[in-house]
């Protein structure tokens, strides 16, 4: 696999053969435009063919509370929602791990320097 960028005049920024790289992952990397990723994910969470019950997306419901030990979200309007799983997915600041008491990591990329992947892992 090779990634190449370029800046808006078209000019070349990085040339990087990653098939080294790739060596040091379980699985190939995959280069999808965030929201055609959101759009499929969606697409199949809701779906009514596929296995599994169709997911019902809560959007624009504000969480104000979790609990974890029953996986229920209580929501702004005083709607309970239970589930097997609960996803936050509002960013970084997902007021899931202040509910729950979790310890927010930040994660840093890996960046490619000098042709190399060069991987912080996480930074507490």
């Amino acid at each position: 696999m090779q990634v190449t960028e370029y800046n808006a005049e078209n000019e070349l920024l990085r040339d990087v053969d990653l098939a080294e790289p790739n060596k040091l992952w379980q699985h190939p990397w995959h280069l999808v435009h965030r929201v055609h990723l959101h759009e499929e994910l969606k697409r199949r969470a809701t779906s009514p063919s596929g296995e599994g019950v169709p997911v019902v997306l809560k959007t624009c419901s504000r969480v104000i509370d979790v609990d974890s030990s029953s996986a229920t979200a209580i929501l702004e309007n005083g709607e309970r929602v239970q589930g097997h799983v609960l996803l936050g997915a509002d960013g970084v600041h997902v007021s899931a791990f202040k509910t729950l008491d979790l310890e927010l990591c930040q994660l840093t990329p890996p960046t490619v320097v000098q042709g190399s992947l060069q991987d912080p892992g996480r930074r507490h």
